[in-house]
């Protein structure tokens, strides 16, 4: 008993430390990964008599109003669920009840 005890003990040490390797290897990357877009950041030239262009990708004139911002914060995010053959499916009535 006091060896499994040891042993869990061990296997959890080495699992901590793993995890400890693979968060120091994911902030590697992630380090990387920005110094690589700072790179590319510094290469952007601005011009001072140009001015900004915006342009709202999910209307095709380009316009951002509220209601294109209310349709698209929306869109996808409700299911067209078909209720009815689960009032029609063949179950207790205690089954029926909940569903």
């Amino acid at each position: 008993m006091i060896g499994q005890c040891l042993s869990n003990k061990n296997e959890s040490a080495t699992v901590s430390k793993s995890k400890k390797f693979l968060d120091l290897n994911k902030a590697v990357v992630e380090i990387h990964e920005y110094v690589l877009i700072w790179a590319l950041i510094q290469q952007i030239e601005l011009e001072d008599n140009r001015e900004d262009n915006i342009i709202w990708r999910w209307m095709e004139d380009g316009e951002y109003t509220s209601k294109s911002v209310h349709h698209i914060q929306f869109k996808g995010t409700l299911c067209k669920l078909k209720i009815m053959p689960i009032w029609k499916a063949k179950a207790e009535l205690k089954c029926r009840f909940f569903a």
